[in-house]
């Protein structure tokens, strides 16, 4: 019985040992679910060993940024709103200050660093128009009338609209992406009412 004991405390501690050593690896190729999967095995053997506790919390903590950071770098799109950018900006500072931060995570704060420069750098956008349609872009202002009008936008969608009594009004939804020019967009109104 004692000899069935220590074969089962053995292979108990081989099991614990091997979980320690995989998540270490997995950590160290910052693969943060995978390591927390590890931990959690290790836990599943006996809840009270420490380096499983406080590896599950540290690999937990560094998977959630992992998924952040690359949420916002999927979907560059997103910086273009101020609240996001914003959260970007904070996830940046929390990768920052990561002791001994690995190539992946400075992979991607150099990514997004640069999404969000992106993001708040001005496209030159030129609208066209008749002199008679009164043109206002939202989140801009009114544009009055004109016939070429040049301006610089963020990235962003934008709903430019045109009226003109005693025609329909027309909408135009513009789409203004980091580095690509916009125009010209004709934005007239044409059809008697």
């Amino acid at each position: 019985k004692e000899g069935l004991e220590r074969v089962a405390s053995g292979e108990r501690q081989t099991g614990i040992e091997g979980h320690r050593d995989r998540a270490a690896n997995l950590e160290a190729g910052e693969r943060w679910q995978d390591a927390v999967a590890e931990y959690e095995a290790a836990l599943a053997i006996d809840s009270g060993l420490v380096f499983a506790i406080e590896g599950k919390r540290r690999a937990g903590d560094r998977a959630e940024l992992d998924e952040r950071l690359q949420g916002f770098i999927d979907q560059p799109e997103r910086l273009y709103s101020a609240n996001v950018l914003r959260l970007a900006g904070e996830g940046i500072r929390e990768a920052s200050q990561i002791p001994d931060p690995g190539p992946r995570l400075v992979g991607q704060a150099t990514k997004l660093a640069t999404l969000m420069e992106d993001a708040t750098k001005p496209v030159p956008v030129t609208l066209r128009s008749d002199n008679r349609t009164d043109i206002v872009v939202f989140r801009v202002g009114r544009l009055g009338t004109f016939d070429k009008f040049e301006l610089q936008l963020n990235p962003g969608t934008y709903t430019v609209q045109g009226t003109r009594e005693g025609y329909r009004d027309v909408q135009h939804k513009l789409t203004v992406r980091p580095g690509e020019r916009v125009g010209p967009v004709m934005i007239r109104c044409e059809e008697p009412i």
